[in-house]
């Protein structure tokens, strides 16, 4: 069980003018050290919170069929595509035939009542499931995470060496609302 991006953002959560303004940074000797910091930032927040905050495709594998498959990453956006494997080879299910519960705590997607629920080989990761996740531009990240973000990259970019305590508290803060739990 596990995703993986099959189709990458094509933005970033943050502004990387609005951030230099922060880090009252003119010139652009540093940008890809403050860049690495601000996705460095951005990517840790994401698998901390199990969310992606702009959007993108996932495929997530499964092992077994069960009616209701919880979703690893959020906050989903649409149901793409549910596959079962039966004899060696990827089989569609209309995802027509699926509810999704697009709720933030625990996205899942449910096979209706009326629909049989298939019989996939036994064999590992038989199911997969492919959903678009995330907001849809960095405009519409709400402002706690891309405030986390710059948090925690000014955080590494004034202390270079230490990350303190009291930047990575106060990061957690800002995120908590949005974890999966």
């Amino acid at each position: 069980m596990g995703y993986s991006v099959t189709s990458a953002p094509g933005s970033k959560a943050w502004d990387e003018t609005y951030f230099k303004t922060h880090l009252k940074v003119e010139d652009t000797a540093e940008d890809s050290l403050i860049a690495g910091y601000a996705d460095g930032a951005q990517e840790w927040i994401e698998q901390y919170c199990g969310l992606k905050m702009i959007r993108q495709t996932v495929r997530e594998t499964f092992t077994g069929f069960n009616r209701i498959i919880p979703l690893g990453v959020g906050p989903i956006d649409a149901l793409v595509a549910v596959e079962y494997k039966l004899d060696n080879v990827w089989t569609a299910i209309p995802i027509a035939d699926f509810s999704v519960d697009f709720g933030f705590a625990e996205e899942c997607i449910q096979l209706l009542p009326a629909k049989t629920a298939p019989s996939p080989d036994k064999v590992v990761n038989n199911v997969r499931v492919q959903y678009t996740v995330g907001y849809t531009d960095a405009a519409a990240v709400p402002q706690p995470l891309k405030d986390a973000i710059y948090l925690r990259a000014t955080a590494r970019y004034t202390h270079r060496a230490d990350f303190s305590k009291k930047y990575h508290d106060a990061s957690i803060s800002l995120i908590r609302p949005y974890k999966r739990w």
